[in-house]
C-alpha cells in the first residue's frame, strides 16, 4: 500500500475476464487506503478479444467490494472510433 493513485487507459478491457479481479485486488493491495484508481474504461459489448467485453453495470460489479465510486461518466474527448463506448472513472479504495 505504498500508492495514492494508479491511472489507467483501457487497460482492464485487455485483461482476460478470468483474471480481472486478480488484477484489482493487486491494485488494491497498491493503493494506500483512501488511494485513487482512476482512468478511461473501455466499455462494449460483443464476443472474443481483447478487448474483452464489459458493460459498466459488470465493470461496478467487479470493482464494489474493493473501491467506491468517487466520479463516473461517459468520456467526451474519445478517438471517433470510440466514441460513446469509453467511460471515465474515479474509484477510492475502502479502508476495510
Amino acid at each position: 500500500a505504498a500508492f495514492e493513485g494508479v491511472f489507467e487507459h483501457t487497460i482492464f478491457c485487455a485483461i482476460h475476464p478470468g483474471r480481472r479481479r486478480e488484477y484489482l485486488e493487486a491494485l488494491a493491495r497498491a493503493l494506500k487506503p483512501g488511494g485513487l484508481y482512476f482512468g478511461v474504461f473501455f466499455v462494449r459489448t460483443g464476443p472474443g478479444g481483447p478487448p474483452y467485453g464489459i458493460t459498466p453495470w459488470e465493470l461496478r460489479e467487479f470493482t464494489k467490494d474493493l473501491f467506491g465510486i468517487r466520479a463516473w461518466k461517459r468520456a467526451t474527448n474519445s478517438p471517433p472510433s470510440r466514441q460513446g463506448q469509453e467511460l471515465w472513472a474515479v474509484f477510492e479504495r475502502l479502508t476495510t
